[in-house]
């Protein structure tokens, strides 16, 4: 029975389309994916077309995304190439202090925003103290923000012992103990101004009740460690790491693609070969000394250290080896394994383990859309996922 069911096994997708664009003035095409590779299967036939359109998902490669119009190119300073171990380091440092800024420039925004409402809602009046907007807020720590004063106030008093009977103790309200931890170099207008905010939470039932942490954007959550949102150096150094592995796979599939003529390759062979590129070994003396911070995070956070020994610098090339297998497992299905089909089909025609299937599953997703990188065949070798 004909149908319109293109599966890629026996009908490919650019032969069925290349005999239609010859004969089309406009072509639009809508795609989960979009890789170069496959536009110039069909780039030939496209040349006689007036007009094309394309909406496509977000998986893609960086030589795609380049010559997609809206392409920006990467920051002069911060995109800067390297050559050197050091001179990532430093790209790395300039990186973590502009984004450093600019996040305390946008808490301090946010800040202001959220008393602005206040007052336009009516919850303060406009001459209110704790209503003044400055023009121009200094950039601001989150730690620093008056519900996050609050909050470290209530529970430092929290654990302040009860005066014995007949002795007498300094009393000290919750605004003024959250003076006590803003920083001496503030100007004095914002230390009145903090305390005017201090004391608005303190008192308006209505004020208090929004300033709660579980209703305020809390600027905390900057990177997944170990699944867990995090903040600062260990979250940076975790960031550092995933771009790594993500810069690392492009490399890894190019040379698949362009060097090996897409494979099969031995995997040993492979990560020697990537080896060979300076920027690759300048690179992982800085990856290392990222994943050792991400460790002995994980390490110290740990509920069970019984018998496990604090994680060590580890930057040698058998280092590398190991980071690149896990690098190509992350993007790789076992060969054979047809798209598009439900799990659940797959499974009852019993041709596949069902550890394979699953591994191919955590790449594809439920849907089963091939976006790995790479096959690995029944012998252990690796061939590029791109390959017709």
């Amino acid at each position: 029975m004909p149908h319109d069911i293109i599966d890629n096994r026996e009908l490919h997708l650019a032969d069925a389309v290349r005999p239609l664009l010859s004969e089309s003035v406009r072509a639009h095409f809508a795609v989960g994916y979009f890789f170069l590779s496959g536009f110039k299967a069909i780039a030939e036939q496209l040349a006689t077309v007036q007009e094309l359109r394309l909406l496509i998902g977000n998986t893609s490669d960086r030589a795609t995304v380049e010559q997609l119009p809206g392409h920006v190119a990467p920051h002069a300073t911060l995109g800067a190439p390297f050559t050197t171990a050091p001179e990532l380091q430093e790209h790395f440092a300039s990186a973590v202090s502009a984004r450093d800024q600019l996040r305390a420039e946008m808490i301090a925004l946010q800040e202001e925003m959220d008393w602005l409402v206040y007052s336009a809602y009516g919850l303060l009046g406009s001459n209110h103290p704790a209503a003044q907007i400055p023009a121009e807020p200094a950039p601001l720590d989150q730690a620093l923000r008056p519900f996050r004063l609050v909050e470290r106030a209530e529970t430092e008093m929290e654990s302040w012992p009860q005066a014995a009977p007949g002795v007498l103790q300094d009393p000290i309200s919750i605004p003024q103990l959250g003076l006590t931890y803003l920083p001496k170099a503030w100007p004095d207008a914002r230390k009145r101004l903090w305390e005017a905010r201090m004391w608005a939470i303190f008192q308006s039932e209505d004020i208090r009740r929004i300033e709660q942490p579980v209703y305020k954007r809390r600027w905390d959550e900057q990177w997944k460690v170990s699944n867990r949102w995090m903040a600062g150096p260990v979250a940076y150094a975790q960031e550092l790491v995933d771009a790594f592995r993500w810069w690392l796979a492009e490399k890894a599939e190019w040379h698949l693609e362009n060097k090996a003529n897409g494979g099969p390759v031995e995997l040993a062979g492979w990560a020697a070969a990537l080896w060979k590129d300076k920027r690759i070994q300048a690179a992982w003396t800085v990856i290392a000394e990222a994943v050792l911070a991400v460790e002995r995070w994980r390490f110290e956070n740990a509920e069970n250290k019984d018998g496990k020994k604090a994680p060590e610098s580890a930057d040698s090339y058998e280092a590398f080896a190991k980071f690149f297998k896990e690098t190509v497992q992350d993007e790789c299905v076992p060969d054979g394994i047809p798209p598009a089909i439900p799990w659940d089909d797959l499974a009852a025609k019993k041709k596949w383990p069902t550890s394979q299937l699953k591994k191919a599953q955590t790449v594809r997703g439920k849907l089963n859309v091939p976006r790995e990188r790479f096959r690995q065949t029944a012998d252990g070798s690796f061939v590029w996922a791109g390959r017709v």
